[in-house]
């Protein structure tokens, strides 16, 4: 009687853990979709404002491109630390 009560509680402890670690998973991810939904508003109103302050088309592509090429490089540096 012993060891069902003991495998009853321990079946109820990790279907406990097993909602929380679901919960935080959830949690994690609206997170993550929040703060991606930030950041790409942020990037359009701050790209879209310099993209105005530029009249000329040529330095809009230039700048663009010193952009693309400046995060593709700070990306792989940072890939490279870990």
């Amino acid at each position: 009687m012993e060891t069902n009560n003991a495998l009853h509680i321990e079946i109820q402890t990790n279907k406990n853990e097993t909602k929380t670690t679901e919960q935080n998973d959830t949690k994690k991810k609206l997170s993550n979709f929040c703060l991606d939904v930030a950041k790409y508003v942020f990037t359009g109103v701050f790209l879209a404002s310099i993209f105005v302050l530029i009249k000329s088309e040529f330095w809009t592509i230039i700048f663009s491109i010193i952009v693309v090429i400046g995060f593709i490089f700070f990306g792989i540096t940072l890939n490279k630390i870990k």
